[in-house]
Parts: structure tokens; sequence; C-alpha cells
């Protein structure tokens, strides 16, 4: 290009323009090589910066970086042929065959599609049984009958999975032969006693069998209600072979049971937001990445949590506090700068004079009316027969009371039905009656 910068012929002047063309090529490539290298994928095109995605790529290795891993005898093995043994060992008796019994396994599912009825499963569906499950264990205290709860983890490995129980369940289920031949393509590139426990064991070998998984035993435990006794619980883990775990920890990565202090648990989503903040160099930010960024990566990082826990109105308050102080003045520590608007006026619409974020609260319930709307829409639903066996039985959503010794999920998801009455009315259909409305989100 420098060559032929200078001169004003034909030739020489349209071989500089396609010098120049292939140029900005390679240098887009670059950026888009350091953009997926970095995992960022929120920024704009005018917010490229080859500079900045360096310094994610960097901060990314620094927190990958596997120096030492703990071996099976409680020694540790370091940096060089010890590490790379130990890794090699580990999946070598991981991805080891074992013989495969589908059939049992399969017979267990019945048709669950066809032209009248569909299947829809959310993940927050296991996050609301799990939760009330705990909840019942956590309050069950009298009664001669103790009850307890299993969480399995299995060893996270994706090739170990058997595809052909995958495929066997899918048809099971009642897909149609082309939705799991494009699946098959895709994935091939508790009450308890001794004789309860040890069919419960039975069961989990038989499906570790046929899946090709193995469990965990390091990370599943058991969890006892209240009122069983030491030695029962001392039986039931010898059998099993798990630990007795407790109802403080995570589950799909919320947590398992809420108490009083919810500020105080759920607080890891402020210092989640917090986190991602200060981790980025803001320097490199101009406004319009800012709003991307608040839109696409921050106000996203309570959603999960939102779908299934009325959040403290402290919390909302605390977490649009610092989203505005990140907009205003681009990062947490620096005092410096002026506020113009409040959070509330920053929610407004862009053609009210705002810029179109989310207010926490609104947007909290509105996901949760969600799955009130679920409810009503599913019925034949695992989560729907649970919550409706306990709090609704003889009613519909719409029509349910809070009732007596709520858990945490069922208080957070009547929040929302005010709401839902509101917005939903009857509508006459082929000689029945359904629910029309709309979810304000």
């Amino acid at each position: 290009m420098e060559s032929l910068k200078g001169r004003r012929d034909v030739r020489s002047c349209s071989r500089f323009i396609e010098a120049q063309h292939q140029h900005l090529r390679a240098l887009d490539q670059q950026n888009g090589y350091w953009k997926q290298r970095a995992k960022i994928f929120w920024l704009k095109d005018g917010d490229q910066n080859t500079t900045f995605f360096h310094n994610a790529v960097r901060r990314r290795r620094q927190r990958n970086r596997i120096t030492k891993l703990k071996r099976s005898d409680g020694t540790w093995a370091d940096r060089g042929n010890g590490l790379n043994e130990l890794i090699t060992e580990y999946f070598h008796v991981l991805f080891n065959e074992s013989s495969h019994f589908l059939k049992p396994v399969l017979d267990c599912f019945e048709r669950k599609i066809s032209e009248s009825k569909t299947l829809c499963l959310l993940i927050s569906d296991n996050i609301l049984l799990a939760y009330e499950t705990n909840h019942f264990l956590n309050r069950k205290t009298s009664g001669n009958m103790g009850s307890v709860g299993m969480k399995i983890d299995m060893s996270k490995a994706y090739d170990r999975v058997n595809w052909d129980l995958v495929e066997g369940i899918i048809e099971k289920l009642g897909f149609c032969n082309d939705f799991v031949a494009m699946v098959s393509g895709c994935i091939r590139s508790v009450r308890a006693n001794s004789y309860e426990v040890n069919v419960l064991k039975a069961i989990l070998e038989e499906f570790s069998d046929a899946s090709g998984q193995q469990v965990n035993l390091g990370k599943s435990d058991l969890t006892f209600s209240r009122n069983v006794d030491g030695p029962s619980r001392e039986v039931v883990t010898e059998i099993i072979g798990f630990g007795e775990g407790n109802q403080r920890g995570k589950y799909l990565g919320v947590p398992s049971l809420v108490g009083r202090r919810k500020n105080e648990v759920l607080g890891f989503i402020n210092d989640k937001i917090l986190s991602k903040i200060r981790s980025w160099n803001n320097r490199f930010l101009s406004r319009a990445g800012r709003e991307i960024l608040i839109k696409n990566v921050l106000q996203a990082v309570p959603t999960y949590a939102m779908s299934t826990f009325l959040l403290p109105k402290d919390l909302c308050r605390n977490v649009e506090n610092s989203l505005n102080r990140f907009w205003w003045k681009g990062s947490l520590e620096n005092g410096k700068g002026i506020n113009w608007k409040c959070w509330k006026d920053l929610c407004k619409p862009k053609a009210c004079g705002g810029m179109g974020f989310r207010r926490m609260r609104e947007f909290n319930l509105a996901l949760l009316g969600k799955q009130g709307w679920r409810f009503m829409h599913y019925p034949d639903s695992l989560v729907t027969k649970v919550f409706k066996a306990k709090y609704f039985r003889h009613c519909s959503f719409l029509e349910a009371r809070l009732g007596t010794n709520p858990s945490f999920v069922w208080c957070s998801i009547m929040e929302a039905q005010g709401a839902l009455k509101d917005n939903c009315k009857w509508r006459v259909g082929d000689e029945v009656l359904s629910m029309c409305g709309r979810i304000l989100g």
C-alpha cells in the first residue's frame, strides 16, 4: 500500500483500492478472532477495540488456568507430566465403556407428544420442584415416618452419555422420525427404609448401566426431614453410599432454601453484577457500549433467579443504584460526575426521554407471572401437578390462596397473581371456555 500510495495512474489506483479492502478484511478477521477468544459478544461494531479484547483474554486465561489437582490418595499433582498423567487417567476411567441395558429404562417412559398434546419443560420447573421438596423436608418435624431427599450428581462428561438411550427416550415420548434424526445428528457430532433404599440403589445402578453415566458420590448427598433419627440416617447413608448434606447449598445456580434473611441469601445477585462491572476496563467503553452492556449483560444476571424468587425491594434498589452509577460514571469507585437522571426516568422508552432500561421489581413480577400462566396452560406438567396438589387442589390458580405454611417460591408466584387477574379474560372457544391474556414485561 505504501508503494502505491503516491501513484496516480488507473492501474495503481485500482491495485491500491484492492489492497486497502484486503487490509480492512484482515483487520476485521483479527478483531473477530480476539472477540471470540475473549467471549465478548455484546459489543457493537463501533465499540470494537483489540486492546479491550486482549485484556479480556488475559483475564480469562489466568482465571481458567489449572496449576494443580488432588489425587485420590490426597497428594497433589503439580504442573508437568504428573498433572498430564492424572488428567489422562481420570478421563480414561470416565470414558471406559460399560454394558448397557436400555429396554428396562425405556419401558418407564410413555408417549407425551401428540397432535393434541405438547410437551413444555423449563429448567425453572426443576428449581420449583426442588425448592418445594426442601421446604417440605425442613418443615416436617412430626410423625412416625421420616422422609429423605436425594441429590444426585452425574459425572459431567458429554461423550460418556449413551446416545442410543437418548434417541430411544425421544422416540418413546412421541417425537416424529425427522425430529429424532435431526437431534441424533446434532448430539453425535421420599420415605426410606432399608428395603426402599436398596431398591433405589438398584434403580441408580440400572440407570448407570443403561446411560453409561456414573454417579458422582463426592457431590451427591441425602437430605433428611427433621423427624428422622440418627440411627436411621446412618443406615440409609451406609447403604446408598451418599453423605448427608444440608439445605444451605445451591441447586442449578440458585439457593436450595431461603429463610428470613432474604437479602443476605439472595445478595449474590448484586455481588455478581458488581464483580462484572469491576472486571471490565471501562476506559475502552463508549456510552453506547455501556448501554449495550447494561441491557444485554448486567440486566440478564438476575433474570434466572427472578423467574422463581421475588427479590426483596432493597435488593432491587441496590441493583438499580449500581447500574445507575455505572451508566453515568462508568465505574463504581469513581465518585466524580453527576447522575443527571434517576433510574426510574432512565427506564422510560427512548421516545419518552428515557433509555429503555428495566425496573427490577416490575420485571421480576412479570417473570413470576409467567410461572402462574404456565400453571393454567400446562396442567399436565409435573410442576403444575405438584403445586396444584399442595396449594390449589380444588380451584384454578387465579382462585388460589396463599394457604398455611407456604414456601417462598409459592409466595413469590402469588405476588404476580393480581397482575394475571387484571390482564386475563374468558374466551369462548369450541364449546369450551379458555383463558387468554397478556403478560406485561
